[in-house]
């Protein structure tokens, strides 16, 4: 077996492969050659096609050109091959290509294709053909030589032979969906042949019939049948299902006619079907099983629970809606308590009760979910404090702007005059009554003193701060160091020029800063001492100790028994 390969390129030129040693190469090699080719190998005649696509030969010893086959190589031909008959009728016969004009264009076309085609069709080319069979019938005519390259011819009744076979196919299954329209349309017409017949019963119903004898495939035509009983099963079992569904709905019906509701149970549900002989009677329920009526009655049931639930969520819809609307009046009633000067930051709820405990409003709201009346009432209460609280934040930005002092002993007067003078005033409508100021004055005036408060306790930290600082820079001090025999007038004079002797305001101050350094000087050197009499003891205990061990010691080697040599 050669290891050439013959192979198209995208080009569709014809190039061959090595697999062995994987060359390529575009020159036929000689393992391929056809006997003829191999003989004309042996001569100096080489065959090449001119610009217009015809053919001539060439002598590469003499250079001589000729457009007809040498004798030489016609000679060689017929000895090697004597079926090329193609090439030895183009060197003899009168219409051979070399009558044809030089100039006229051989290049193939595609109607040089389909005038081929059309020769083929002419002659009635089969699939039965060969390549052989074909070139002796068609040669002999003019349009076999449109195509002037003998491998294009070749290729093209290949394709020819492609597309009859093909052609050949699509009939035959033409044929065939034909027949079996018409063979079922034969089975139908036969009452006989049900959805359980067997073949051999259909056969003996059908092998008198011309459309039987038609086709002599058992095969097929028991596919067939095969085929439509299979479609008569499915017919017959979709109108079953039909019916059971019809039937169900039927008895769904029933159900609420009998009135069956959410707490009947099966078996009450079916004992009251056969007591009233509805099964028995009607026809339609002929196909149900009890299977299937119980399928109907929990699918009745399951429509109940969800009729049922449909009409709780619109309940609770409605009642939800109802609520809500109850809330928006009652808010609406509190509203109109406001307006009327019912309503202010210090209104209990003991103060309006009485007012409201008789109107429909609030009776309506009285026992529902959701906020409850108390509740609306106080975020109305709860925003008119917001609302003073941003007064009073105004309020305190004008005294904080005018450097004003706040004491407890500050007139409401004063106070009044202070902030209805002031153009911030002018933006706050609340601040131009005087009620709204009596209560805003507590508040300021709590608010101020806190912040004096506040204000003491920030420079007492700032002083105990200012304290630890001089403290601390006393501890520091060096040649000498502060001793606990010292005294503050000694200590004063070394310190009185720094800065934090400066920060600490009153002499007092500074006295207990020295004061305090003393005694954590002083309960340093008791520690100090505390600690050398315990470490003294503990020496002490410890040799103590040690004696009592060597003594034991000692005892012990004086009583030892002396070891006997035997």
């Amino acid at each position: 077996m050669t290891v050439w390969q013959a192979i198209n390129n995208p080009d569709g030129r014809i190039y061959y492969y090595n697999s062995e040693t994987r060359e390529s190469s575009w020159e036929k090699p000689e393992e391929l050659f056809t006997p003829t080719e191999r003989a004309l190998a042996k001569t100096d005649w080489k065959e090449y096609v001119a610009e217009g696509g015809r053919q001539y030969w060439y002598n590469t010893v003499t250079q001589v050109s000729v457009w007809e086959i040498p004798q030489e190589v016609q000679t060689l031909v017929e000895n090697s091959d004597p079926t090329n008959i193609e090439n030895n009728f183009q060197s003899t016969s009168e219409i051979a290509p070399t009558t044809i004009n030089d100039g006229e264009n051989w290049a193939l076309s595609s109607g040089a294709r389909e005038k081929f085609k059309a020769l083929m069709k002419e002659n009635s080319v089969t699939t039965k053909w060969t390549w052989a069979d074909a070139m002796k019938k068609l040669i002999q005519y003019p349009a076999y030589w449109v195509v002037s390259d003998s491998l294009e011819r070749k290729e093209l009744f290949e394709d020819y032979l492609n597309d009859v076979h093909q052609q050949e196919i699509e009939t035959k299954k033409q044929q065939r969906e034909q027949f079996k329209s018409d063979f079922i349309a034969e089975m139908r017409d036969i009452a006989d042949i049900k959805y359980y017949s067997r073949w051999m019963t259909a056969v003996t119903l059908l092998e008198d019939r011309p459309i039987y004898l038609q086709n002599s495939d058992e095969l097929e035509k028991k596919a067939i049948f095969l085929g439509y009983v299979d479609s008569l099963q499915r017919e017959r079992g979709d109108k079953l299902a039909n019916d059971r569904k019809r039937a169900k709905e039927i008895l769904m019906s029933v159900f609420k006619d009998m009135g069956i509701d959410l707490f009947s149970t099966w078996t009450e549900t079916y004992e009251s079907l056969q007591k009233a002989h509805i099964l028995e009677v009607d026809p339609t329920f002929e196909s149900l099983a009890k299977i299937d009526i119980l399928v109907a009655y929990e699918d009745y049931i399951r429509t109940l629970e969800s009729e049922h639930n449909d009409e709780k969520q619109r309940e609770k819809s409605l009642k939800r809606r109802q609520e809500r609307k109850n809330r928006e009046a009652f808010v609406g009633l509190l509203n109109e308590l406001h307006d009327n000067g019912h309503i202010n930051f210090n209104t209990k709820w003991s103060d309006i009760y009485p007012i409201v405990k008789d109107d429909q409003r609030f009776i309506n709201i009285c026992g529902q979910t959701g906020s409850s009346p108390l509740e609306l009432f106080w975020d109305v209460v709860e925003e008119e404090e917001r609302k003073l609280r941003t007064l009073r934040e105004i309020c305190l930005d004008i005294i904080a702007s005018k450097r004003f002092n706040v004491s407890e002993s500050t007139l409401f007067s004063d106070f009044s005059n202070l902030i209805r003078t002031d153009p911030r005033a002018d933006s706050s409508a609340g601040l131009k009554d005087e009620s709204v100021l009596q209560n805003i004055f507590p508040r300021v005036k709590e608010a101020a003193l806190k912040r004096n408060v506040e204000d003491k306790y920030t420079v007492e930290r700032r002083q105990r701060r200012a304290q630890d600082d001089l403290r601390y820079l006393i501890k520091r001090l060096n040649d000498p160091p502060v001793t606990i025999d010292d005294t503050w007038d000694k200590i004063r004079a070394r310190v009185e020029n720094t800065p934090e002797f400066k920060a600490v305001n009153d002499e007092e101050s500074r006295t207990a800063a020295f004061d305090k350094l003393i005694r954590r000087l002083k309960e340093r050197v008791e520690y100090e001492e505390t600690r050398a009499r315990e470490r003294a003891r503990e020496e002490r205990e410890r040799e103590r100790d040690n004696g009592r061990s060597d003594r034991r010691s000692y005892d012990t080697r004086s009583y030892e028994r002396p070891v006997l040599d035997y």
